[in-house]
């Protein structure tokens, strides 16, 4: 249960952008350089300036060098607890995610942006670094569906020379 003060609270912060009725207020948890895969916990703090119609989600994007989007995260709400249907005009929420750098991204320099519906707010500047990667699947001799929270889905595996080969 939400117990709402009267009248409107005074946002504690300036906005850092708007969309659809909501004012970013704050973000922190993004480092200036990761790893691809690294986990990167994300904290943001939102007030609604008007009650949201609807649920609001929103992703990570990275952007390279030209404009090119070249990776994302999966969506997320903008506070696990409690959905933006439920949110008044003044209210303030924080919402905290773990989400990962994309496996996919190359080594680089990134501008990573904030997606809410058609919205993409900049961020920051993250320098992505990547470890030497085979993108060639292996043959499989024994097939998985394990599906792991980074979002990595290992299809199968192979044993030789007794090493394994994992493949996603």
């Amino acid at each position: 249960e939400v117990t709402r003060p009267q009248g409107q609270p005074a946002s504690p912060l300036p906005p850092i952008a708007s969309v659809d009725g909501l004012a970013l207020l704050q973000v922190t948890g993004i480092p200036d350089q990761a790893q691809v895969g690294d986990p990167i916990t994300i904290a943001w703090v939102w007030q609604a300036t008007a009650a949201p119609l609807a649920d609001v989600a929103a992703r990570l994007i990275w952007q390279d060098s030209v404009g090119m989007i070249v990776a994302s995260t999966r969506q997320v709400p903008l506070a696990l607890e409690y959905p933006t249907t439920q949110w008044q005009a003044g209210d303030i929420w924080r919402g905290q995610h773990l989400l990962y750098v994309p496996g996919s991204l190359s080594a680089g320099r990134y501008q990573v942006l904030l997606q809410i519906e058609d919205a993409r707010i900049a961020l920051d500047q993250m320098t992505v670094t990547a470890p030497e990667r085979v993108f060639d699947v292996p043959t499989v001799e024994h097939e998985s569906s394990s599906a792991w929270e980074n979002g990595i889905l290992l299809v199968g595996y192979k044993k030789s020379d007794n090493k394994f080969w994992l493949v996603r």
